[in-house]
């Protein structure tokens, strides 16, 4: 329960990275979760089909670059404190997701919820990097991309992705038709 607590302060912005048990029994039960979050989130989407392959996939493509961007810096020992905070704010945001999603008038917090958990990711990197916000916030959109790429890659439905594709090309079209 020490373990909940710590992610919550951290969640709140009272407590560092720095300060969290170093627990792979945490850890562990923490992947668990988000597989199961990941998995209920992605089995909303149309594009990825498994989901539960998809979630697996996403939560390993995912500690497999963030391990290797520690090993790049020489900051291995700290992998498991990254993971601890990234995933127990991550489970904490896409709750809180889903409980605006049961709630039609709080789903306007969504974005502000996804805004923050983007900011705690980038803190999170930047504290165990030791580097400034940007480049934080730089390997956190690539690493972002590099995951999307490929789990799109590997577990994308490819004819539905083209027809949302041509869907939005239609809807831009008949937008550029109207305006003047």
């Amino acid at each position: 329960m020490l373990i909940i607590k710590q992610i919550v302060e951290i969640y709140i912005r009272k407590r560092a990275i720095k300060d969290i048990d170093h627990n792979p029994g945490a850890a562990l039960m923490l992947a668990f979760i988000t597989i199961a979050i990941t998995t209920v989130a992605i089995s909303t989407q149309a594009i990825f089909k498994p989901a539960l392959a998809t979630a697996i996939a996403a939560v390993l493509v995912e500690l497999g670059i963030f391990y290797a961007i520690l090993s790049i810096h020489n900051k291995t020992p700290r992998f498991l404190q990254m993971i601890t905070a990234a995933m127990g704010v991550a489970i904490i945001g896409n709750i809180l997701i889903l409980l605006t999603l049961q709630l039609e008038p709080l789903t306007v917090l969504q974005v502000p919820i996804k805004i923050w958990g983007l900011f705690l990711s980038i803190t999170i990197l930047k504290e165990v990097l030791e580097c400034s916000f940007f480049k934080a916030l730089a390997l956190t959109i690539a690493v972002t991309f590099v995951a999307l790429m490929l789990l799109i890659t590997a577990f994308g439905d490819m004819e539905m992705i083209e027809q949302l594709q041509q869907q939005q090309n239609t809807q831009q079209t008949s937008s550029r038709a109207i305006t003047p």
